[in-house]
């Protein structure tokens, strides 16, 4: 009587385990390195939130030297500049953060 090639042996079970435990060791490996770098580049957000208050707090100063009355010469001049320097230095925080988070 022939041996039913479909069956398998004890043996061939044993071989068949093993092989099955070693993939699923790799794929645990792999997913483990892929959730390791995943944490490392979660997004700073600190950068963003500050950069949100810089201007705010330069127009705060602003006003109150000008409600302390003291003389603010060229008064469109300052208003000008301060607008362009703290977007800049708001603009300038916000792509520091976002290249932070990559």
């Amino acid at each position: 009587m022939e041996k039913d090639p479909l069956k398998e042996t004890p043996e061939q079970e044993e071989v068949l385990e093993d092989s099955i435990e070693v993939e699923s060791d790799d794929i645990f490996l792999v997913d483990e390195l892929f959730i390791e770098e995943k944490q490392v580049k979660k997004p700073n957000f600190g950068f963003m939130v500050a950069g949100f208050f810089v201007p705010i707090l330069g127009y705060a100063m602003y006003f109150v030297y000008k409600k302390e009355g003291k003389k603010v010469e060229a008064d469109s001049f300052l208003d000008g500049a301060m607008i362009g320097t703290f977007t800049f230095i708001l603009v300038l925080i916000l792509v520091i953060g976002y290249i932070n988070s990559l």
